[in-house]
């Protein structure tokens, strides 16, 4: 039992380890729109992490803002039969929706734990 609970607390100290680095990196938003339509919002941020070595904090970056959107997202539909009140974000959910493509690390997060997310973070450049 010690190796589960040992387990767990690696991977609380990786979560506070990329929430610690995300946090204070210096950032300039480049446009921020909000749009909602018949119920359903919409919000688009770009922005660009200004530190002189960006790459080396893109896996924070990414689970950072996964995090929030997880959080803010709700049910919708048919997924309340899969919502789980104080369910919370991991490294299971994180990992199902980074892919790595054209040379990039993304995320994408659909409906988590019968959360509406519609979520997707990519770097531009």
């Amino acid at each position: 039992m010690s190796g589960v609970k040992n387990k767990m607390a690696e991977s609380e100290s990786l979560v506070h380890r990329y929430l610690k680095e995300a946090v204070g990196i210096p950032l300039e938003i480049i446009s921020n729109e909000f749009n909602e339509f018949q119920g359903n919002e919409n919000q688009k941020t770009v922005f660009q992490i200004t530190e002189e070595e960006p790459d080396l904090f893109a896996f924070s970056v990414l689970f950072t803002l996964s995090l929030l959107s997880f959080t803010y997202a709700a049910p919708r539909g048919y997924s309340e039969n899969e919502f789980i009140p104080d369910e919370e974000w991991n490294f299971e959910y994180f990992l199902e929706g980074l892919n790595f493509e054209g040379g990039r690390l993304n995320y994408y997060g659909d409906y988590v734990s019968g959360r509406h997310m519609k979520t997707t973070i990519f770097k531009l450049k």
